[in-house]
């Protein structure tokens, strides 16, 4: 699986937002950042200078705003949160502070708590296309992706190249299965700021889910010449070549992937590719890495077994690939390995059942099979064909 990317708060000039990465194919964890760019120079003594002003007047919402702001850069969100509310307490229409609350129970995990005081910030300012890209992300933390996508169109029909919101919303387009309706977002992105690898890397996953995986090359191969270390955009463009039988251009990227990180997945993505040019010996033994590493991981004891039955190893196939479809029951590739090792070995009755399963699983290459055990065995449960009935010869007289 292609890992994909979310980009967030790219051009946010109320808030910042963070991104990070998660391992597995494919899901971006976002983190809101307390400080805005404007308030990055905070000291102690503008701590010291807001504080002497809300002594000064305890019911001056701007002064009690700033203090918030302070605290809040000084990494303090309790004492920020208490500020806050104390202005919109006297002035409930004070954007700002109802900005600085947003960010600051984002912080605190009220995710809905947040998403609510951004739609107020949204609607206190319709046409700030900032503040309806944050209720996109605040949304987006609350589970709320649909509202997140409502948000994101609205931010763009303000400000037509906001890339973050571009980005975003393809990527969450792509979250809920949608790649069609993902690729007009995130090619527009991609115009707009052509050298934004986390577009690009949504972008060829789409083409590659719309069935575009010469588009899908293309922009991984963009992404590798941005930064040739990347070892997301080296195994997903050795992922796409796999998948365009071309493994042979394939090994040399997930050789640099595995070499720049390790993952599981990565490794066994290697063992595939070249087991598909027939090097079965050193597939065997990347493959044996990959399935140390996430024992429960079907998939991976099912290309061991595929390359241990092109080794010969008929035994230890057997048992790979009877692990594997324990484990993942619905792998016709691993169905249809078992099955020839179980004709190999003359189990044809175990044969026909494996043969018959990869069949209903829709694999290609089940027909094949069945027409091998077909011409040594017949299937267990199936009678023979009756005999054509002889004319009885008339005596002879």
């Amino acid at each position: 699986m292609v890992t994909r990317r979310r980009l967030l708060g790219l051009a946010a000039a109320s808030m910042a937002v963070a991104r990070a990465m998660a391992a597995a194919l494919l899901v971006a964890v976002v983190v809101v950042a307390a400080p805005v760019p404007s308030l990055a120079a905070a000291s102690d003594e503008a701590l010291a200078e807001a504080q002497r002003r809300v002594a000064a007047n305890p019911r001056d919402p701007q002064a009690l705003r700033a203090l918030g702001d302070a605290f809040e850069v000084k990494g303090q969100p309790l004492d920020a949160r208490t500020a806050y509310l104390k202005a919109l307490e006297i002035d409930p229409g004070l954007v700002e502070a109802r900005e600085g609350l947003a960010r600051v129970l984002a912080q605190a995990g009220d995710n809905a708590g947040a998403l609510a005081e951004q739609r107020r910030v949204a609607n206190l300012r319709p046409g700030d296309a900032e503040a309806r890209f944050l209720l996109g992300v605040m949304a987006l933390r609350a589970g709320q992706t649909e509202q997140a996508i409502a948000a994101w169109k609205e931010t763009v029909q303000i400000q037509p190249d906001h890339v973050s919101a571009l980005n975003d919303m393809g990527m969450a387009l792509l979250d809920l299965g949608r790649p069609a309706e993902a690729i007009g977002p995130l090619e527009k992105a991609i115009a707009a700021a052509p050298n934004l690898v986390p577009a690009r890397t949504n972008l060829a996953y789409a083409y590659l889910r719309t069935g575009r995986p010469a588009d899908a090359i293309k922009q991984y191969r963009q992404v590798l010449d941005l930064n040739p270390e990347d070892p997301d955009a080296n195994r997903n463009l050795g992922v796409a070549y796999l998948q365009t039988k071309q493994p042979q251009e394939a090994i040399p990227l997930l050789r640099q992937a595995v070499r720049l990180r390790p993952t599981p997945e990565a490794i066994r993505d290697l063992g595939v590719a070249l087991l598909e040019v027939k090097r079965a010996d050193e597939a065997e033994l990347v493959l044996k890495m990959a399935v140390d590493a996430l024992p429960d991981w079907g998939a991976a004891h099912v290309d061991l077994g595929r390359a241990q039955l092109a080794r010969g190893e008929l035994e230890a196939a057997r048992a790979s690939l009877q692990k594997g479809v324990a484990l993942d029951p619905k792998d016709a590739e691993g169905h249809l390995a078992l099955g020839r090792v179980y004709a190999r070995q003359k189990e044809y009755a175990q044969a026909w059942r494996q043969a018959r399963e990869a069949e209903k699983l829709g694999h290609p290459g089940a027909k094949e099979l069945l027409g091998e055990l077909a011409r040594v065995s017949r299937e267990p449960g199936r009678a023979e064909p009756a005999a054509p009935a002889t004319k009885a010869k008339p005596d002879a007289r």
